[in-house]
């Protein structure tokens, strides 16, 4: 299974412009009005995705989450986690030099391989980092087979 992160204004080429967008958005980040985020904008927490003999296992990390803020379904082969992180007053260019973070609503929707079983997923969260545990189908799990000499 591969996840790649997807950007989309990133290029295999080098820009021969990234210095001077660099230099702006170091000496002013407002200069650059798609770095902006406004509470009706989703935002795509990070997630580790990987697998072992009896499990596919999730991580995202969701600092600043209520359990309540976060609703997780899973349909067919795909994982679906969305919810929201609020803020009190999230007004762009209330005095900001630089805002990274991202608030309002999220939502993932991770495809798992053939193999993921919907009978048994558990989720925790704990200090901001969300764990899903998907099992395996019982006939996906790797067996060992002796292999016979014949002499």
């Amino acid at each position: 299974m591969s996840i790649i992160k997807w950007e989309p204004r990133r290029t295999g080429l080098v820009s021969p412009f990234s210095e001077f967008e660099r230099f702006f958005d170091f000496s002013d980040p407002f200069f650059r009005p798609e770095r902006q985020f406004s509470a009706d904008e989703y935002w795509h927490p990070s997630a580790d995705v990987w697998e072992n003999d009896e499990y596919v296992l999730v991580k995202l990390d969701l600092p600043g989450l209520e359990e309540k803020d976060i609703e997780v379904t899973f349909d067919g082969h795909l994982l679906s986690i969305k919810g929201e992180r609020g803020e009190g007053d999230i007004r762009v260019n209330n005095g900001y030099y630089s805002r990274e973070r991202f608030y309002g609503k999220f939502h993932r929707i991770l495809h798992l391989p053939a193999s993921a079983n919907s009978e048994g997923l558990k989720a925790r969260y704990y200090q901001g980092v969300l764990e899903i545990q998907v099992p395996k189908k019982e006939q996906a799990k790797r067996k060992a087979i002796k292999v016979e000499v014949m002499e």
